[in-house]
């Protein structure tokens, strides 16, 4: 019953916790969160809108449950990639490890352009983000020969986002890795960035999970205090 169309005012709490126990035994509760919060926000304007008078939504609380910790390809298993990437998918082997080497979503690398690369100051430029907002990254000496490499092609990553994710899971189960994608890359470069001893609070900024408290001013102030640790 709950799963039928409703009107605005018999959204209840008790109807949204019925909705919640549903959906919570055919999805994850990071997901079943989501649709909580997208809701509630729409919800929200409603309110604001004044199409009903209250949020059914407000003093929902959201599932808990733990946290898995972020998976990643260990040194031997790294090293068993790109030996077989190398074989498998020449092609896609440099970006592969700019992604280890960035930390870079798989749409920020295929999305980046010339003019976001600065060789002079060995610094990219990644505006078409998930947050929407600009964010730079410190070219390390192999990043910057991986892309100097590339540079008499139209932009530095030309492929389809689907193919790329798809030969990466062909190149892991053919080395005996099962059930990983693409993100495993950028988790890598997470996990190694803070063993080498940069701060989360900088690696949050770099991976572009940050809020809009943190600018462009910070993170230009911090850039070269980073670059040595990022180099190893």
């Amino acid at each position: 019953d709950h799963c039928q169309f409703k009107h605005l005012d018999e959204i209840s709490p008790k109807l949204i916790d019925a909705f919640t126990n549903k959906i919570s035994q055919a999805i994850k509760p990071v997901t079943v969160n989501t649709y909580l919060t997208t809701l509630k926000t729409v919800f929200e304007t409603a309110v604001r809108w004044n199409y009903m008078a209250a949020n059914p939504f407000k003093g929902i609380k959201l599932l808990r449950y733990e946290r898995e910790i972020p998976k990643i390809l260990e040194p031997p298993e790294i090293r068993a990639f790109f030996d077989a990437s190398r074989h498998m998918a020449p092609e896609l082997t440099p970006l592969f490890e700019f992604y280890i080497l960035t930390g870079l979503r798989r749409a920020e690398a295929l999305r980046l352009e010339w003019q976001d690369v600065d060789f002079d100051r060995k610094v990219l430029t990644i505006r078409k983000t998930k947050s929407k907002r600009a964010r730079f990254i410190y070219m390390i000496g192999r990043v910057k020969s991986i892309l100097s490499a590339r540079r008499e092609l139209r932009q530095p990553f030309n492929f389809k986002e689907n193919s790329v994710s798809r030969r990466f899971t062909q190149i892991t189960r053919s080395i005996g890795i099962q059930g990983v994608s693409l993100k495993r890359l950028r988790s890598s470069f997470n996990t190694y960035s803070q063993e080498a001893g940069i701060s989360t609070q900088v690696l949050t900024w770099i991976m572009g999970h940050v809020d809009e408290r943190v600018n462009q001013v910070h993170y230009t102030g911090i850039l070269n205090s980073v670059r040595d640790k990022l180099e190893k």
